[in-house]
């Protein structure tokens, strides 16, 4: 029941996001597009909690640039957080596209540039990964060596099948491509 209430908010964020910028009919029927395809994560909530996150972390990078209201800022670090203690790759990716959206933005005249935004740059950058990386010492503290690696599998020897990185971009293409043009649908979207 968890997964499929996160699921719920998973669509709601959607639909607020889309609200933003088209119609709420076709903001609404973007929402059920989302729930129609959401891929179903039957083994494991991180994934379900991981879209959720990006999800919100998109919601609050969006909304700040929209109204500018500082809080959209802390819900950003909020979400970045959460996401970093889900994936932590996916969060401090997600930290550094949100900080470089907000200084596009900036650049680009979307925003204005009323107060120093450092700050907030300087939280989203250093403070957040450091209460992650200050949260996971303390979940492993008095964990063996290899029981860390089993829970942070990011070394080439910590996976069953490891291959070179333009070995993984070229079957990544690949699926992509496969996926496309299993049907008429999937070309179309």
């Amino acid at each position: 029941i968890g997964r499929v209430i996160i699921s719920i908010f998973s669509g709601i964020i959607f639909y607020r996001i889309l609200a933003g910028f088209i119609p709420p009919l076709l903001a609404f029927m973007g929402a059920l597009w989302f729930w129609s395809v959401y891929p179903d994560f039957f083994f494991t909530f991180n994934h379900t909690g991981g879209i959720f996150m990006m999800l919100a972390l998109l919601y609050s990078v969006v909304r700040y640039m929209q109204t500018e209201e500082r809080r959209f800022f802390w819900y950003t670090a909020a979400a970045g957080l959460g996401l970093c203690l889900i994936k932590i790759n996916f969060g401090l990716v997600g930290l550094v596209v949100a900080i470089g959206a907000i200084e596009e933005a900036h650049r680009f005249g979307v925003t204005s540039r009323s107060y120093p935004k450092w700050p907030y740059y300087l939280m989203l950058g250093l403070g957040v990964p450091l209460i992650t990386l200050g949260i996971y010492a303390w979940l492993i503290r008095g964990l063996s060596i290899i029981e860390i690696r089993q829970c942070f599998p990011y070394w080439g020897n910590d996976q069953p099948y490891h291959a070179p990185f333009w070995n993984m971009v070229w079957i990544w293409w690949q699926a992509i491509a496969l996926n496309i043009n299993t049907n008429w649908a999937n070309r179309l979207f």
